[in-house]
């Protein structure tokens, strides 16, 4: 994993806001499951260093990343020469959002539709086995745990961003 500096000619410089501040933090992971562990505790401290938020929020936004870079990992049929899948962490009081970024192979139209939909639906505890759908749970987990979720694919890259309020009135 590796920390990306603000660039002087495009940022003045990168900023923490120790519960109330602006942060903008970049980083930079090569396609490799072993990274995704340490990038969600990296997130986990990034929330607790930008707000006075309760646990089951910050749970929320690692599983959601976490789960995000394994179905880029996971899924990615051709793997970019650079290789780096990029995050940038920014928190604007009350709101942390994660937009992740990489080179690897547009995602299909319908897995592209996912994360689109807005009625997001988990099934019930009561739906049998033989029910449940082979397939797109973790895309429900990523937006079952954010407040908003986009996709889109610009330039050459596939674009995720996820945004939580980590204010305390919606905890």
């Amino acid at each position: 994993m590796t920390l990306i500096p603000a660039l002087a000619s495009r940022q003045r410089s990168s900023t923490f806001r120790f519960h109330g501040v602006a942060m903008n933090i970049k980083i930079a992971i090569k396609y490799d499951c072993k990274e995704i562990a340490n990038v969600g505790k990296l997130v986990r401290h990034l929330c607790v260093l930008s707000s006075d938020d309760a646990e089951t929020s910050l749970n929320q936004v690692e599983l959601a990343v976490v789960e995000l870079l394994n179905n880029i990992i996971n899924y990615s049929q051709r793997i970019p020469v650079d290789g780096l899948i990029e995050l940038n962490c920014r928190f604007v009081d009350p709101t942390f959002t994660v937009t992740v970024s990489d080179r690897g192979q547009e995602i299909d139209g319908a897995v592209a539709n996912e994360y689109a939909r807005d009625n997001v639906r988990m099934p019930g505890v009561d739906m049998s086995i033989a029910d449940l759908p082979e397939s797109g749970w973790g895309i429900q987990l990523i937006k079952s745990a954010c407040d908003e979720v986009s996709y889109r694919r610009s330039h050459g890259k596939n674009i995720y961003k996820l945004n939580f309020d980590l204010s305390p009135a919606t905890v």
